[in-house]
């Protein structure tokens, strides 16, 4: 069974709340049933839409209705839907946290993606894989600025010290500084000669994360877990 992270859940749930607050909002939210990882906020999402598609109010007891007693009994019951629906104070974040929906999304497909890969890797899965990837994230590139803009941007963000971490730590104070720290959504790949470090770097950055209580994945196909241990 997927495990869905805390975060992840904290943000589907803000989502969840905000429409029952103000559910006017199912008119401009652009998401999908399958783009919430929680079962429970997926069961919602789908009730919601229903009854937009029914022209039928949303509010705890049309959503109980639609979603019946058998799916309720494994949601949680009416009391999951009578917390959820209280969760938000405002709704003036929702368009921040509909894109946080839609990157967990991405970030956990591309996750089970790469993960597939490494039980089964050859180049031509890595090949597919990378065009999976590709498909995956390119609905969240911008095209409303040119590349030289783009590149300006980013000439401005690696040349400028990033005084807060934003993301999570490097394990290096200089990275961190120019980086802001590893971001939610990027695919780093890291490339050198052979014997250079390279997986000595990764796993310091890995423990570094962990240490900042950071949940890690951690993949390696050519050393032993003794060998990285030492």
């Amino acid at each position: 069974m997927q495990t869905v992270a805390k975060q992840a859940i904290d943000v589907e749930n803000y989502v969840i709340g905000s429409i029952f607050l103000k559910p006017e909002l199912m008119d401009e939210c652009n998401l999908t049933a399958q783009d919430f990882l929680s079962v429970r906020c997926r069961t919602v999402f789908e009730a919601f839409i229903h009854l937009q598609q029914k022209d039928r109010p949303i509010n705890p007891l049309s959503v109980t209705e639609a979603i019946g007693k058998g799916k309720m009994q494994m949601i949680g019951g009416i009391g999951f839907i009578t917390e959820i629906a209280d969760h938000v104070p405002t709704v003036d974040d929702f368009e921040y946290y509909v894109q946080r929906v839609r990157e967990a999304k991405i970030i956990n497909d591309s996750a089970e993606l790469m993960r597939h890969t490494l039980l089964n890797l050859t180049t031509e899965t890595i090949a597919e894989t990378a065009v999976s990837l590709e498909q995956l994230t390119a609905d969240k590139r911008q095209q409303s600025t040119s590349p030289v803009d783009e590149l300006g941007d980013l000439y401005e963000f690696l040349t400028t010290d990033q005084e807060d971490l934003r993301g999570v730590t490097t394990g290096s104070i200089d990275l961190d500084r120019y980086t802001g720290g590893l971001q939610d959504g990027n695919l780093i790949v890291m490339a050198a000669q052979t014997s250079v470090g390279k997986t000595a770097f990764a796993a310091n950055m890995a423990l570094a994360a962990a240490e900042k209580k950071t949940v890690v994945d951690f993949f390696e196909t050519e050393m032993t877990r003794k060998e990285l241990y030492q």
